[in-house]
């Protein structure tokens, strides 16, 4: 489990990188930030705090956003694509959930 979260620390950063020309980057740079910092943690065997408020969290600003990605073209469509991203954090933070009740991951006191 940890080399995935090591995997997803890069996927989040790429995430937070590409967004150095959006208008709200920081915003969005700030949030994928989370998920990497998350991965980090988890990645050093540490465990990760947060993960049910976290995943309701990705899950309600996906829901909000997602109507966009029901249209047609929605890759081309900014929040289209940031509901995309925020579905890849919630299921992320679920994968991290169902790992921590598993014992796969270590779980927060």
């Amino acid at each position: 489990m940890q080399f995935v979260a090591v995997v997803m620390a890069f996927v989040f950063s790429g995430f937070a990188l590409l967004q150095y020309d959006d208008p709200d980057g920081i915003l969005w740079a700030m949030i994928y930030s989370v998920q990497v910092l998350v991965s980090l943690v988890v990645a050093l065997g540490r465990p990760p705090m947060g993960l049910p408020t976290l995943a309701l969290m990705f899950a309600a600003g996906a829901a909000f956003l997602s109507p966009e990605l029901f249209q047609r073209e929605w890759i081309h469509s900014e929040v289209g694509r940031e509901s995309a991203g925020l579905i890849i954090g919630a299921l992320w933070m679920l994968v991290l959930l169902i790992a921590q009740r598993r014992g796969s991951i270590p779980a927060s006191s």
